[in-house]
């Protein structure tokens, strides 16, 4: 496995350029054989790492893989970082002094220590001599650990069975309780005026349920609204689906905007279902122009309108592929999306919440600008590295 040090994802052995392999070396220390975990250790951090441009061994990820190469040079590791317990590996510096902030200092001493002495052939800890191959942490207090290195394997060193960092055994596997029933959205998004009463419904499907199951479901409306009725109980046999109605009331005072309307339901055994989330769009005209943001879903080819005042959400709009940059009109009605994949802008009518047109520019756009008056809308692409200009009252 370790014959090659850092062989990437697709073949059979270690992958030290990444974090999924980086605590393998130190399962030697368990098998009772630590100075394996000594030698592939020196070996990878003198051989992977190196003082030149590209002297990782991949990418750094916010500093994983520095940190992973500080520690191997300590000598120290935290396999479990829950615990204050450190693997015990190999120095390469003859002295180092670590201070907490909790007020514990831990002192190494390796007099020996060099590139080619990786083994461990003594311990003391505090000057007591140790084969352990861990080191429990006091909270506070100097703790001084003193190596004795060669460069021969000591496979006497650590080897007995006392000598292993602790193990924890895995406790009773209990499985929670769980359904194939699921809540249904039937549509959309519904539509409602401040003052209102509205009829809405959800629906819970069976389909792939296998007996009889018993659904407990509630209603969370926002402040303000009341539901009738706002929780309920039914029956749902395998292969079938229920329609769930009830009325929700809008108060006069709600402003325009997006309201979630939340359904949330569990089995009678305690498996919970799913959310369900109703959108809403209140409004006092029809053809108003609602004040929301935007968020632009780069994954999955869509924006998602939401409410700013409530974090409520609209349903998504889907745009072309890889959106990546969207301007609002100054008025708020045209919403314009740059899609970078599919090297064209989506123009987003917001009022209706849909594509009203969709414009083919250059090669990925992927920034927009409007001049002050919303009539041209400037198109930067990165692909094919020009600037377009487009005239909105012909779109």
């Amino acid at each position: 496995y370790f014959t090659h040090l850092n062989a990437g994802q697709s073949a059979p052995y270690a992958w030290l350029g990444n974090e999924p392999s980086l605590g393998d070396p130190w399962v030697y220390l368990t098998a009772l054989a630590p100075w394996r975990t000594q030698a592939v250790i020196r070996k990878a951090i003198s051989t992977l790492y190196l003082p030149t441009p590209a002297g990782l061994p991949g990418n750094d990820d916010l500093g994983t893989m520095s940190a992973w190469y500080i520690w191997s040079a300590i000598g120290l590791y935290p396999q479990n970082p829950s615990l204050r317990i450190l693997d015990i590996g190999s120095p390469l510096f003859p002295y180092i002094r670590l201070d907490s902030p909790g007020g514990l200092r831990l002192i190494i001493r390796a007099p020996h220590a060099e590139v080619s002495r990786p083994y461990v052939d003594a311990l003391t800890i505090n000057g007591r001599p140790d084969q352990r191959t861990w080191l429990a942490l006091p909270m506070r207090g100097t703790v001084t650990l003193g190596f004795h290195l060669g460069a021969r394997p000591d496979r006497a060193w650590g080897s007995a069975p006392g000598d292993a960092p602790p193990s924890f055994a895995p406790g009773p596997i209990h499985f929670p309780p769980s359904t194939n029933a699921r809540l249904i959205r039937f549509k959309r998004q519904d539509f409602a005026h401040p003052g209102q009463a509205i009829r809405l419904a959800f629906g819970l499907d069976g389909a792939t349920t296998h007996q009889a199951t018993r659904i407990l479901w509630s209603i969370a409306a926002p402040r303000g609204f009341s539901v009738k009725p706002d929780r309920g109980a039914v029956a749902v046999a395998p292969g079938t689906d229920l329609s769930i109605p009830f009325t929700l009331h809008i108060p006069r005072g709600a402003r325009e905007g997006y309201a979630d309307v939340r359904i949330n339901a569990r089995t009678e055994t305690g498996a919970r279902l799913p959310e369900l989330l109703l959108p809403l769009r209140i409004e006092n005209r029809s053809d108003a122009v609602i004040p929301l943001v935007y968020a632009v879903n780069n994954a999955n080819n869509s924006v998602t309108p939401i409410n700013p005042r409530t974090g409520a959400l609209g349903p998504r709009i889907m745009v072309g592929d890889d959106p990546d940059a969207a301007i609002l009109s100054p008025q708020g009605r045209w919403l314009y999306v740059a899609n970078q994949g599919s090297n064209t802008i989506s123009v987003i009518d917001t009022v209706s919440q849909t594509v009203s047109a969709t414009i083919a520019v250059g090669s990925g756009p992927d920034a927009l600008a409007l001049c002050p008056g919303g009539s041209t809308l400037w198109v930067a692409n990165g692909g094919s590295n020009d600037i377009e200009p487009i005239a909105t009252a012909t779109r």
